[in-house]
């Protein structure tokens, strides 16, 4: 209908008045079908209301507890949206509410130094305010700036008081920058960090509770005494003299676990002493330092290479009862043989196969085990073997080691720069490795990429190796 006349443009009244006389018609009629739509709407929401899902209806400090055993078994917590705990907060609106009000969830966090740019440094502020008053632990890797900003430096000095462990992945110069020398430091218990000689005495001097230490980089001449530190490991590759490591084992009285590399240069013919606090002791150079102790108590070794007499002699004049053993093997059978015979105690036991040939190729170093051939190491439960071989797994050879040895709960293969991609079982030995696993032994293969190493990586890092089969991993 039109409302405007054709011929002048005029309004006609009687035209108007149709046209709203017809739009109230058509309203009115659509004004009673809203009742009926809407009860339908009503009727649909009824009912999806009415869906009751088992998981919302635990109490939230069950489901907070189920949240906690999401995070990383290793306890460093990366911010990321695709694991624990930010997916947890992308759910839905209840879990997010419980997953926030979760303090523990919020406790640890390990970025790199980029998060201390300006801008991007409320991160610690946000993440940390959420643990509420739990300690914290904060690891940061790679130095990422040039100098600290105010706001950074407030948001650090905040949060250092309150950190228990704490692991600084970059060179001296970035951790003084994060915390200056004489920093109180009343919760820290566990401390990675390069650590000069300043640094270090720092750091005992201001950390009344440390209890772990780990030191990336470090010089030859410094003394560690400490009365409540358990854990020693100096990881920087520097060889320490024999009167530093005889120094840590007297001024430490509690500690019970020292890795370190020692210079054995001098004094061929100690008189050795005795310290029955150490129950972990990891040479990664100069075995020969068992020479200058006696430890009655050590239940963990690991060492590169050393000769039998002053093996055998250590082990004779400790009388020690080693289980946990972690050690290169010698050149031939017998030499196996030999070595291992020693440690009939042993239940954990980690071989490092260094080259092609002769004993070092895999298979012969899993004859030397075969209980059907030998009877060595019948304590037997877990073991880890690395192995640099460019050779290709016989893994039938692994699985009827495995048959034989019924009492054996774990079997880590650990390889580095595998021939080809082919590193993988097959189908009918993935199968048989899976029916081995239903009867509670673990079967896993760990290929190591040593290019993706950092100064923290160890063959346990999840980012250095790809793991077979996937669910060895750690699921977050």
């Amino acid at each position: 209908m039109a409302i405007l006349c054709e011929n002048c443009g005029h309004d006609p009244t009687a035209d108007q008045r149709a046209a709203l006389s017809k739009l109230n018609a058509e309203l009115a009629q659509f004004k009673t079908h809203i009742p009926a739509l809407e009860q339908k709407r009503q009727a649909i929401i009824d009912r999806l209301n009415a869906v009751v899902y088992p998981v919302l209806t635990l109490p939230p400090e069950i489901t907070s507890r189920i949240f906690v055993h999401c995070l990383p078994h290793h306890g460093r917590v990366r911010p990321s949206p695709r694991s624990a705990p930010l997916v947890l907060t992308q759910i839905c609106g209840r879990w997010r509410a419980i997953a926030l009000s979760t303090g523990e969830l919020w406790t640890s966090l390990d970025v790199t130094a980029n998060v201390l740019r300006p801008g991007r440094d409320d991160l610690l502020k946000t993440w940390f305010s959420r643990a509420k008053r739990y300690p914290l632990s904060w690891t940061i890797r790679r130095p990422g700036f040039k100098q600290l900003h105010n706001g950074a430096s407030a948001h650090i000095a905040d949060i250092i008081p309150k950190v228990h462990r704490l692991e600084v992945i970059m060179p001296e110069e970035g951790f003084r920058r994060i915390m200056p020398l004489d920093t109180f430091l009343p919760l820290l218990q566990c401390l990675a960090a390069p650590l000069s000689s300043e640094s270090l005495q720092a750091v005992l001097r201001c950390a009344p509770l440390l209890r772990e230490l780990t030191i990336w980089e470090s010089g030859l001449s410094f003394i560690v005494a400490s009365k409540t530190l358990r854990r020693l490991e100096l990881a920087g590759g520097v060889l320490h003299p024999i009167p530093v490591f005889l120094g840590i084992l007297e001024n430490c009285p509690l500690l019970s676990h020292l890795k370190i590399a020692v210079d054995v240069s001098l004094d061929p013919n100690p008189s050795p002493i005795a310290f029955s606090n150490i129950r972990s002791l990891d040479l990664v150079c100069g075995a020969w330092a068992l020479k200058f102790v006696t430890l009655p108590n050590l239940t963990h070794l690991e060492y590169e290479d050393l000769t039998t007499d002053i093996l055998q002699a250590f082990l004779f004049r400790s009388s020690c009862i080693i289980k946990s053993l972690s050690c290169s093997i010698p050149s031939t059978p017998e030499g196996v043989k030999a070595r291992l015979g020693m440690f009939p105690w042993v239940e954990t036991l980690e071989l490092r196969l260094t080259i092609s040939g002769g004993v070092h190729m895999l298979g012969e170093a899993i004859s030397c085990l075969d209980p059907d051939v030998t009877s060595l190491v019948p304590q037997l439960r877990h073991i880890t073997i690395q192995s640099r071989s460019p050779k290709n797994i016989d893994f039938l050879q692994i699985i009827d080691f495995l048959k034989c040895r019924p009492e054996l709960r774990s079997f880590r293969l650990i390889r580095e720069n595998p021939s080809d991609d082919r590193w993988r079982p097959r189908r009918t030995a993935a199968a048989e490795f899976e029916a081995l696993r239903l009867l509670g032994v673990h079967f896993s293969i760990h290929f190591w990429k040593p290019s993706h190493r950092s100064p923290n990586d160890s063959y346990n890092n999840k980012e250095s190796t790809e793991v077979w089969p996937k669910n060895a991993m750690d699921p977050c």
